[in-house]
């Protein structure tokens, strides 16, 4: 006797998603863009926070000034958009 059986295959890929990717997924949201933003920004704090000390002090001291500069800029331009409206 013979009967059919449907399976599902999943299968693990690796993908590569760039910063302009990101960027374009994050416009063409319409509804819910703020809230795949937060998640975005999550994700990345999360991501910071995991780093080892050790391996920052693996780093050049060019790579820590370069990496805190761009973060320092970003921490201000967050400030700076929240005190704009603030008369």
């Amino acid at each position: 006797m013979r009967i059919l059986k449907q399976i599902e295959v999943s299968q693990e890929v690796e993908i590569d998603v760039t910063a302009e990717d990101i960027a374009c997924a994050i416009m063409r949201q319409d509804q819910d863009r703020l809230g795949a933003v937060m998640m975005g920004l999550n994700g990345c704090a999360q991501w910071l926070k995991a780093v080892p000390d050790f391996m920052i002090e693996a780093m050049g001291d060019a790579q820590r000034e370069t990496i805190a500069g761009f973060l320092q800029a970003q921490a201000d331009r967050f400030g700076s958009v929240r005190t704009k409206g603030e008369k």
